[in-house]
C-alpha cells in the first residue's frame, strides 16, 4: 500500500496527534518525520464497511475498563448491562461466554486467548448491539456445542485482527451469523482448523435456514475484508443466504476445499479484489440457486483455482460506505503479514514530503525521500473514500534521499 503525501493530510484531518521522529540522514540536516499516533478510540469508532452505518460500533468506548485473567471474571464482565472495556490478558479456558451489549473484548498483550465461545445472542425485540471483538486468538478446546463465535440477533458488531479455530474433538463453525443479524463488519481475521480429519470444517454460515425469510431478509448486511481463509477450512467461507454480503481484499488459501463462497436462496455478494490461491470453486451459486446475485470486479486474482467462478443473475447492492481497494496482487502477502492478534503489515518505500513544522534548525532541501513503516493497520473513517487506514506502533526509518 502507498501512502502519497494528499493521505498523511488527510489522515491528520482524522487524527491530529502526531509522533515527530528525528533521523540524521548522510549529507543533510535532521529532519522531523511525522509519524501518525496511536488513535484507539477514534479507530474502535470507525470500522469499514456495514458496521459504520445506520449508527456507530463503538464498543464499550466510554465504560470501565478490566484486565481479565479467569473464566469466572471474563464472563460476568461480558454478560454485565453496563459498557465495558474488558482486556483479555493470557489465556482463559471457558465454555460459554455470553457477550452483552456494550462491549469491547480485546487482548491486553500478544497471547491472549479466549479458550472457548462467544456468544452474542439476543432477541427480535431485544437484540445485542455494538460490541467490538479485536486481537485475541478465539479457540474453544471443550464444552458446549457453539460455533467459535456465534451471533443471533445481533447488530453492529465489528470482529477485528483475530484468530478463530476450533480445537475440539467435535467441531463446528467458526463465525456464524443468523437470525437477522446485521451492520457487522469482520477484518483482518484468520480462520483455519486444526487438522482434515474432522467434519464439519464449515466456517461461517449467514443464515441458517431457507425458511428463514420472514426474519432474515432485509437484514444480514455483512462486510468481510482483509481475512485469510486458511488452512483446513472445507467450505462455507461464507456460505449464505437473504443477505447483502461485501467481500474485499480477502486471501482464500484452504487448500482441498469444496467451494469458497456460496451464495445461497436471495443471497447478494459482491466480490472485489480477492486472492483465490490453490482453492476449488471460488465463487458459486449454491446448488446452483437461481435467487442468488454474485458480482465481480475484474482484480480478482485466481491463483491455480479450478471450477465454478459463477457470476451474474440480476444487479448487486452497491455499498453505501466509502472503503478502499487494494490491489488484488497485494492481497496474499498483505493478508498473510497483517491478519490476525497484533499482527503488523510492512510499508515499504513511501514518497513522502514532510509536514511543514517549526524546528530550530534548516529544513534540508529534498523532494522527497523514500521511509520503511512497520506497524499495525487499523482503519479510520475513510475521508473522500481515499484513506481507510492508519497506523500505530510504527518504526520509521529513512532509506534513501532522492536529492
Amino acid at each position: 500500500m502507498t501512502l502519497d503525501g494528499g493521505s498523511m493530510k488527510r489522515c491528520r484531518l482524522i487524527n491530529r496527534q502526531w509522533i515527530f521522529h528525528r533521523e540524521k540522514i548522510p549529507g543533510a540536516h535532521s529532519v522531523m518525520i511525522a509519524v501518525v499516533a496511536m488513535a484507539a478510540v477514534v479507530t474502535a469508532q470507525n470500522p469499514i464497511g456495514w458496521a459504520s452505518i445506520s449508527g456507530a460500533t463503538t464498543g464499550g468506548a466510554g465504560g470501565t475498563t478490566v484486565t481479565v485473567t479467569n473464566e469466572t471474571d471474563l464472563v460476568s464482565n461480558a454478560k454485565s448491562s453496563s459498557a465495558m472495556i474488558i482486556k483479555v490478558s493470557g489465556k482463559i479456558s471457558c465454555d460459554r461466554v455470553n457477550v452483552a451489549s456494550n462491549k469491547t473484548i480485546e487482548g491486553a498483550a500478544s497471547g491472549a486467548t479466549v479458550a472457548g465461545s462467544l456468544v452474542m445472542y439476543g432477541k427480535s425485540s431485544a437484540p445485542v448491539k455494538n460490541v467490538i471483538i479485536s486481537n485475541l486468538v478465539i479457540a474453544p478446546e471443550s464444552g458446549s456445542f457453539e460455533d467459535a463465535i456465534s451471533m443471533q440477533f445481533a447488530d453492529h458488531i465489528w470482529v477485528d485482527h483475530c484468530d478463530v479455530s476450533d480445537k475440539r474433538s467435535t467441531l463446528d463453525g467458526l463465525c456464524d451469523m443468523t437470525h437477522a443479524c446485521d451492520y457487522i463488519t469482520i477484518s483482518w481475521t484468520k480462520f483455519s482448523y486444526p487438522n482434515n480429519t474432522t467434519d464439519h470444517r464449515f466456517c461461517m454460515l449467514i443464515s441458517h435456514s431457507d425458511d428463514n425469510a420472514s426474519e432474515d431478509l432485509g437484514h444480514l448486511k455483512i462486510t468481510l475484508h482483509h481475512d485469510w481463509w486458511a488452512q483446513n477450512v472445507f467450505e462455507r467461507m461464507p456460505r449464505m443466504r437473504f443477505c447483502q454480503v461485501h467481500s474485499f481484499n480477502n486471501y482464500f488459501s484452504a487448500a482441498g476445499n469444496n467451494y469458497c463462497i456460496g451464495a445461497g436462496v436471495q443471497a447478494q455478494v459482491r466480490v472485489e479484489s480477492d486472492y483465490f490461491d490453490g482453492v476449488s470453486n471460488p465463487h458459486e451459486f449454491y446448488d446452483g440457486e437461481t435467487t442468488a446475485i454474485i458480482a465481480t470486479n475484474t482484480d480478482n486474482q485466481y491463483i491455480n483455482t479450478t471450477g465454478k467462478k459463477d457470476v451474474g443473475q440480476g444487479t448487486c447492492f452497491t455499498p453505501p460506505y466509502s472503503y478502499k481497494l487494494d490491489a488484488g496482487s497485494s492481497v496474499k502477502n498483505m493478508v498473510m503479514s497483517g491478519a490476525g492478534p497484533f499482527k503488523t503489515v510492512a510499508i515499504e518505500s513511501i514518497p513522502f514530503e514532510p509536514a511543514p513544522v517549526k524546528t530550530p534548525f534548516a529544513r534540508p532541501a529534498v523532494k522527497a525521500f523514500a521511509v520503511t513503516l512497520q506497524g499495525s493497520l487499523l482503519p479510520v473513517a475513510s475521508v473522500q473514500g481515499s484513506f481507510p487506514y492508519i497506523i500505530i506502533n510504527s518504526k520509521p526509518s529513512v532509506r534513501s534521499v532522492v536529492k
